[in-house]
């Protein structure tokens, strides 16, 4: 029998600041009985070395394990070896750039309980700043691009409280039994600081189980604060699609659906949901009504339209320049582009000037592209073999939307 009912493990690499204040934020809203805390140290030289342990036994006491390596071995074998050292039934695997909020642990436990065959879950994890969400769960585009669904949402709309499975979940704020962490493997130790994660729920699913985001449980994300995060992209993708080859499949159109959006590509497949609404609910709305509707929903792409159109006909660029800003948090398209160009010229602001150029071209680059064709076959084969309605109608409206401009 387990000594703890959790453990919580997190790898760091220097950075004191944020393993502090999450070690902070953990004692202060964590229950003070059933949790481990184990800290592995991938060979930092800031404070991290003399300060951790210190810090962590004041808080926790006995509880609370620093365990010290002389090199970094990276994430995943780090998460490994303070898996090795815990004592408890349950294994949260968090990272060191996170605060814990009220509340958080009760609700992924629960979620073991109400769901047998759950096999992993994570926190509804969003940024500080304005509690908008980070992440609840990863979705696929149907190019097979992986992303955060409703990323930037308000914590506070209706979707984020409807019940999900999915496909993968971030492994910045994950709990998974003991049991079934060893049966799937462990994390991949291959992986360099990244996919490590996405593995791991590919053969947590191959069990027979599931995944999910609980947003009953909230932590804060600062996000990608380890220096060099991303220099092992390439690597990371060679592994992922030799080992994981077809393990994950277009989802995103499908969410969408489900929760009354449309998902739109552009000329260059980039998908965006989009919230539809009827011209003759919305026509009479003015200025404030139509900022309140877009706050409270980010994809109602018209609605961003619409306010632009006033505050271009007003002069109003500064105006302007906050709605676009904000619509680019949510969709990616040339006309978003062009016309922040188009404010930035009328404020004088040369960098984004710049920004938009360069974006702009890169746009017209993948828009060149002569696998443009290719790739919309090949989602639309890949709809017809999986039977996949949604996505087809997807396919029908780029082609009947693109392929006229491409002729």
């Amino acid at each position: 029998m387990s000594k703890y009912k959790v453990a919580v493990i997190i790898p760091v690499f220097n950075q004191w600041a944020l393993t502090r204040d999450c070690l902070l934020s953990l004692r202060e809203h964590t229950p003070d009985e059933d949790v481990q805390v184990i800290v592995v140290d991938n060979g930092s030289t800031d404070e991290t070395a003399g300060a951790c342990g210190a810090l962590g036994r004041e808080l926790f006491g006995e509880r609370f394990e620093h365990v010290r390596l002389d090199e970094n071995i990276n994430f995943g074998p780090g998460c490994n070896l303070g898996a090795s050292r815990a004592d408890a039934d349950f294994l949260f695997f968090l990272n060191n750039d996170t605060l814990l909020t009220p509340g958080w642990l009760s609700p992924l436990l629960g979620a073991f309980e109400k769901r047998p065959k759950l096999g992993a879950v994570g926190p509804l994890l969003l940024y500080p700043d304005r509690d908008r969400i980070q992440h609840l769960g990863v979705t696929f585009t149907p190019t097979n691009h992986v992303t955060h669904l409703y990323h930037y949402f308000p914590s506070t709309h209706p979707v984020v409280a409807r019940e999900r499975n999915l496909q993968a979940i971030t492994g910045a704020a994950l709990m998974i039994p003991d049991g079934v962490f060893r049966q799937a493997g462990m994390f991949w130790e291959e992986y360099r600081n990244g996919y490590e994660d996405l593995d791991l729920c590919w053969k947590i699913r191959s069990l027979g189980l599931t995944l999910r985001c609980e947003p009953e449980s909230r932590v804060y994300h600062l996000t990608s604060q380890t220096p060099g995060r991303f220099n092992a992209e390439s690597h990371n993708s060679q592994v992922l699609a030799r080992r994981c080859q077809g393990a994950f499949y277009p989802d995103m159109h499908r969410f969408a659906h489900a929760d009354g959006y449309e998902l739109r590509l552009t000329s260059t497949l980039t998908a965006n949901i989009v919230r539809v609404r009827s011209e003759v609910e919305t026509r009479e709305f003015g200025m404030e009504r139509l900022w309140a509707e877009v706050l409270a929903e980010p994809l109602w792409e018209a609605g961003y339209e619409r306010l632009l159109e006033l505050f271009f006909k007003q002069r109003m660029w500064d105006a302007a320049l906050d709605v676009l800003q904000l619509q680019q948090s949510y969709f990616s398209t040339e006309k978003v582009v062009t016309d922040l160009a188009r404010v930035a010229s009328r404020l004088g602001d040369a960098e984004l000037l710049t920004n938009c150029r360069n974006t702009f071209e890169q746009l017209r680059q993948e828009g060149a592209s002569k696998d443009i064709q290719k790739k919309i076959m090949a989602i639309q084969r890949w709809a017809v073999d999986s039977r996949d309605d949604v996505l087809l109608d997807v396919c029908r409206r780029w082609s009947t939307h693109h392929m006229g401009r491409r002729a």
